[in-house]
């Protein structure tokens, strides 16, 4: 995807900056400005899914709202890429499914997503009190005490911590990947670990979804 923009360097390296600076144009009217969002999206694994969320919310508003050959060819890109073969006048349905799957934090994309889908894809489920599943996992990482490595896999259930610390910390990470909320609150977990051990504080779970599930 080409931008003939003046003052568009090709051979900038696609970043988050470029998505957000790419954004911030659209947002002054310029839609050629789809090319950063565009360029942006072929490096978005390396960055946080939050991201993945903007790529698809503007590619959906433009192929809805300006459709170019840009927006259209940038919307049969994400589509195919999600393996899905729709005709182009239900790509921004799609997409916005795609963006609210990503983030479904922000209250302008929700009113947004909710002109193309029904009401029922994006209402907020209520989180049953006092249900939590239990899970058999594999350690990742374990040091300090309590889980000393044994040079083998070792596994590890939410059922079994109690034999092992009086509470745990229990983080259900959803779709989020890493930056931002994550890392802060991984910062306040070590200064947690430390102050609470004294009360049976051990252990902190993360959960996270599994696209295979």
């Amino acid at each position: 995807l080409q931008r003939s923009t003046p003052g568009w360097n090709s051979d900038i390296q696609p970043c988050p900056l470029t998505l957000f600076n790419a954004i911030a144009c659209i947002e002054l009217g310029d839609s050629a400005a789809l090319v950063g969002v565009a360029r942006y999206w072929e490096v978005e694994n390396k960055w946080t899914t939050n991201y993945h969320a903007l790529v698809r919310f503007y590619a959906a508003r433009e192929c809805a709202t300006r459709p170019t050959r840009l927006s259209l060819k940038f919307a049969r890109g994400l589509l195919l890429q999600l393996g899905n073969e729709c005709p182009l006048e239900q790509a921004p349905a799609e997409l916005y499914r795609a963006a609210w799957k990503y983030d479904s934090s922000q209250p302008r994309m929700r009113a947004e997503v909710a002109r193309y889908v029904e009401p029922c894809e994006i209402a907020e489920l209520p989180v049953p009190s006092g249900e939590c599943p239990n899970y058999e996992l594999p350690v990742v990482v374990a040091s300090g005490g309590l889980l000393e490595s044994s040079g083998e896999q070792r596994m590890i259930s939410l059922s079994g911590a109690q034999g092992r610390s009086d509470f745990v910390l229990l983080v259900l990470l959803g779709s989020y990947r890493a930056n931002g909320p994550y890392n802060s609150m991984m910062q306040r977990w070590v200064k947690w670990s430390s102050a609470y051990a004294g009360l049976g504080l051990h252990e902190c779970h993360i959960i996270t979804s599994c696209s295979g599930d």
